[in-house]
Order: C-alpha cells, then structure tokens, then sequence
C-alpha cells in the first residue's frame, strides 16, 4: 500500500481472514491484530490509554468496525470474488468465515464494540508480540 505522500506500508491481510503466521511449529500470532504497546506509545506517551490521541484511536476503530459490520454482506461478497486471485491467505471461500466471526455479526453493536475493546485490550497484553517484534528488528533491522 502508498499513502498519499508515497510512502509504502505492508498490510497482512492474513490477519484478519485467520491465517496467522507460524515459525518452527510455534504461533508467531497470539491476538487478531497487531497492536503493541510501542504503537500506542506514539499516541499518548507511558500513559497513552488517557490521551486523547489514544482515545480519538480507538473512537476511530469503532466507527470503521461498526461501518464494516453494516456492510458485511459486500465484503462478503468482494472477498468471494476474490478467491480467483489465489491470494495465499484467499484461497477458498472458508478463508471468509474468520472475517465474518469477527465481525460479531450475531451480536448488537454494543455487544460487538465491547468485543472489539476486548481485542484492543488483548493485542496490547500479547507479551509474545513484543518479543516476536524484537526479533524481526534485531534479523531485518
């Protein structure tokens, strides 16, 4: 992906359709998302969970979930379209069926943003993340 001022980021898309990487047999990935407490720290500081920009964060988060959760049954079928690319983590339509647990959709928007707070929490607690990072930083770094 390019942001708007060309500058390229890497999106794993394996993430949220359940293919989580693994390394000598063990589970490199422990929670949904990747969010450590170093990305966090660039939103707030030690205390970023009462700083605004943490907040305004996670205020977004919820916004785009709820937006997704409305429009689950276009990426639904967007996805299925794109089973022919044979992307690795997109190779048959049960490769949807993780995207659409975590979208809650059986759950009312109150239930499902308590879930996605819930994540949030999670990703951030994942002290493997942290050591996982560390060890991409120290071989690619």
């Amino acid at each position: 992906m390019v942001t708007k001022d060309g500058h390229l980021f890497h999106i794993d898309f394996g993430h949220f359709l359940g293919n989580f990487k693994t390394k000598f047999g063990i589970n490199r990935e422990r929670a949904a998302f990747v969010l450590t407490p170093e990305m966090a720290y660039v939103m707030g500081g030690r205390n970023y969970t009462a700083h605004p920009l943490f907040k305004k964060f996670k205020s977004m988060c919820t916004k785009a979930f709820k937006i997704l959760r409305r429009n689950a049954a276009i990426l639904e079928i967007l996805f299925i379209l794109m089973v022919s690319a044979k992307m690795p983590e997109l190779l048959v339509e049960k490769d949807i069926c993780y995207m659409q647990e975590k979208l809650y959709l059986d759950k009312n928007d109150e239930e499902a943003d308590q879930e996605l707070q819930d994540e949030i929490k999670r990703s951030l607690g994942t002290a493997y993340r942290r050591f996982d990072n560390m060890i991409h930083n120290f071989k690619h770094g």
